[in-house]
């Protein structure tokens, strides 16, 4: 947005043109006033909408990392699942590849079989009263 130069200012110095300059210069004013003054509302309103997007941009970031924050929670925790499952698997065998692999014939403690695990034992089992054996969804066990 342009404003007007204003023409040139009389001066003391130069007494046989500062009646005319003075008048040409008063006369240039309130055009001068009427620009400056659409400049300064554009200005405003472009520093409105900047202020806007920024706050916008802003709520953004922060929804952004809490979710980020919500699905690293979700992860953790099926994280520890899972380990937790594996930790019960290498218990009950320490021996991660023997050729004849041996199990327990009852299930006597609480079990969770993680979603992402594949699970396998040696049947005929018993299941103790009052415990239980969850395989979540995404998982397997398999009794042969």
């Amino acid at each position: 947005m342009a404003i007007t130069a204003l023409p040139t200012p009389p001066t003391r110095a130069d007494p046989a043109t500062f009646a005319t300059r003075g008048d040409a210069f008063l006369a240039a004013l309130p055009t001068f006033a009427t620009e400056a003054n659409v400049l300064a509302a554009d200005v405003t309103a472009k520093q409105a909408l900047a202020t806007n997007a920024a706050v916008t941009s802003q709520i953004a970031i922060d929804a952004g990392l809490a979710n980020a924050a919500a699905n690293a929670l979700t992860a953790s925790v099926a994280a520890s699942s899972a380990a937790a499952s594996w930790a019960a698997a290498l218990a009950a065998n320490p021996d991660l590849n023997p050729i004849i692999r041996m199990n327990a014939n009852t299930v006597s403690t609480n079990t969770t079989i993680a979603a992402g695990y594949n699970a396998r034992s040696s049947g005929p089992l018993t299941i103790n009263p009052g415990v239980s054996v969850t395989v979540e969804p995404g998982a397997t066990w398999t009794i042969l």
